[in-house]
């Protein structure tokens, strides 16, 4: 098979675009690169392909063959000879939280692919010998999935692979499982009743479909008389189960949210994405992030779009008000560009909370009646007044909706 070369990726991860600048030098019509006898991949109308494609100023100034691509070499010229590679456009990521990638790639375990509750144990131990923290540190996982297992994880099961380190693994969605370390911070001692929160026997009355907390039946010492009770193993599911969960790792620093971006971008590019959409600003606050690196000339790769805010049930007032104080939309250039709001709809199909018309399957066993999600805003109106509201100052709307309601209601 030959070897597919990611032409703005690859290219501009080793430094063969940047962003146009001013130069010195007397202006020249020729290109700065000159790619050739490769399979040029175009994606016009026709799907056509070429053997020779010319860059200037980091832009595209001709495609086709190798004799009338190659007129456009000057003496400063790079030429590359491809020898049959192909090359296709970089491919562009619509929705991606993309600030802790490189801090994921760096530090953190990926339980992607994790099959089985065993392989979790194991990348979070190999993820603990990498980095080799002190005592105390806290280790990190992302992207777990319940419904690939036989049997979830438990707290004890990580107490044994860290037993002097709390432990947070994110779920890929709106989950987390932690171990008795991070209990012990909350001041929770399994063997002190008068130490337990009221949820650790039985679920708060606020818990929703998407809401759960994993218990075991385990021996419990409680003032030297052992008792069975069903206790929890560190898995918490949907937005109210994790609150639960106050002893948290520690926010990164600014400074740390910069290289984060920087290590993010060489990731992708390595990958051929050259331009991404990050659904969220974090109320703005991401976007300093973004606007640093671009300072320092790490964000070599196109972020198309920063959706400001993430309304959920906020007043139409409220949206109007923020939008309002910021001014201005639609802001920046080719690589950094802050555009669009973002509505939340409802949950997420893997947490049986997407706004359903017919029932999740096998509600008997897990919600005891008919399931079908949980609307955001139910109310058609008031979400056209949020919408509105938005429109007002010039965003672009994008939504949230898992389930087939939550789309009919966007539309």
């Amino acid at each position: 098979m030959q070897k597919l070369l990611l032409v703005i990726g690859v290219l501009a991860a080793c430094g063969h675009f940047s962003h146009f600048s001013a130069s010195a030098s007397p202006w020249s019509p020729h290109a700065d690169f000159v790619y050739h006898n490769g399979n040029i991949v175009t994606v016009d109308a026709a799907f056509s392909t070429a053997s020779a494609v010319a860059v200037k100023d980091g832009r595209i100034i001709a495609v086709g063959g190798d004799a009338e691509v190659l007129r456009h070499q000057g003496k400063e010229t790079q030429t590359i000879d491809l020898a049959g590679k192909t090359v296709i456009p970089g491919i562009q990521d619509s929705h991606i939280h993309f600030l802790r990638l490189g801090r994921d790639i760096r530090r953190e375990a990926d339980l992607t692919f994790a099959m089985s509750g065993g392989e979790i144990l194991d990348a979070v131990a190999r993820v603990k010998e990498r980095i080799q923290p002190e005592p105390g540190d806290w280790l990190i996982g992302n992207r777990w999935d319940q419904y690939k297992y036989d049997r979830m994880i438990t707290r004890w099961q990580l107490d044994r692979i860290a037993p002097e380190n709390p432990v947070w693994l994110n779920r890929v969605y709106r989950g987390v499982a932690v171990n008795s370390d991070v209990f012990r911070r909350m001041g929770i001692d399994d063997d002190r009743p008068e130490t337990w929160p009221d949820w650790w026997l039985e679920d708060p009355e606020d818990f929703t479909f998407e809401d759960r907390i994993y218990r075991e039946r385990r021996t419990v010492a409680i003032h030297g008389e052992t008792r069975q009770l069903d206790i929890p193993t560190g898995v918490f599911l949907g937005v109210n189960g994790t609150r639960l969960v106050t002893a948290r790792p520690p926010s990164p620093d600014f400074e740390d949210n910069v290289i984060s971006i920087r290590d993010g971008v060489r990731e992708m590019l390595s990958l051929g994405v050259t331009a991404i959409v990050d659904p969220s600003s974090r109320w703005g606050d991401l976007m300093r992030v973004y606007q640093e690196a671009y300072n320092r000339g790490h964000l070599n790769l196109r972020v198309a779009a920063v959706y400001e805010g993430t309304f959920s049930g906020h007043s139409p007032e409220r949206i109007r008000d923020h939008l309002g104080a910021i001014k201005i939309n639609n802001l920046g250039d080719g690589f950094l560009r802050w555009r669009g709001t973002k509505f939340y709809s409802d949950g997420g199909a893997g947490t049986r909370s997407a706004w359903v018309s017919e029932s999740f399957d096998r509600w008997e066993e897990f919600e005891g009646e008919k399931n079908f999600g949980y609307p955001v805003v139910d109310d058609n109106d008031r979400r056209e007044a949020q919408y509105r509201a938005a429109l007002g100052h010039g965003w672009d709307l994008h939504t949230h909706a898992a389930g087939d309601v939550a789309m009919r209601q966007a539309v």
